[in-house]
Order: structure tokens, then C-alpha cells, then sequence
């Protein structure tokens, strides 16, 4: 993860800003990317990646008090991943399907 991110393109931003629910607290604070969450094999279905994205969230506000919203790609056939960022509040922002079959997911600071 990286908070905040040095570069977002446009088309990002424009849809963070788009999508924004009401009573964020930090809008026009840092936007940060989760770039990928990644368990071994024989650690798939057993919670981790939950607990990680939990723990991630829980101590956010703690080391970057300036966050507003992280975003992440997916890919759009990833059911079971779209359902667990859901479950941790992201909300889809951006569909780029025909161009690099990647969904934009973001969790806002409310």
C-alpha cells in the first residue's frame, strides 16, 4: 500500500471524487493504492486476507491521519475478492472492462 500515492491518473481521481459518499472526513487528503493483496496458497479461505484488510483499516488513522481513500484494481471475474473488499466497505468507482478488464474499488474515510 501506498499512501499517499505519488501519481493517480485522472480518470481515478475524477471517479473518487464522483463516487465520494457524504460525511468523509478527510476530503482532498491523501489518496493511497492498495496494490495487491496476496496470501500463500495454503492460507487461502482461512480469514487472513480479511484480518489484513481489518488490521489495515483499524491502524490506519494512526500512521496516516491525512488518508481520505485507498483504491485497488480487480479483476472483474474475481468474484470472491470483489465480495471481501466489499465486506470492508469499498465501494466500485471505476469500470475499465474492453480496456484492461479491471474494476477501481475504494474505501473512503468516514
Amino acid at each position: 500500500m501506498s499512501i499517499p500515492k505519488p501519481s493517480v491518473r485522472d480518470d481515478v481521481k475524477k471517479a473518487i471524487k464522483d463516487k465520494r459518499p457524504s460525511g468523509c472526513k478527510n476530503p482532498g487528503g491523501a489518496i493511497g493504492a492498495m496494490y495487491k493483496l496476496v496470501v500463500a496458497k495454503e492460507w487461502k479461505n482461512k480469514g487472513v486476507e480479511a484480518r489484513l484488510l481489518s488490521e489495515t483499516f483499524q491502524d490506519l488513522p494512526r500512521v496516516k491521519p491525512n488518508w481520505d481513500v485507498v483504491y485497488v484494481w480487480a479483476n472483474p471475474t474475481d468474484h470472491a475478492r470483489i465480495a471481501l473488499y466489499e465486506e470492508y466497505k469499498f465501494i466500485k468507482i471505476l469500470d475499465n472492462k474492453g480496456k484492461f478488464e479491471a474494476v477501481a474499488y475504494a474505501r473512503y474515510n468516514k
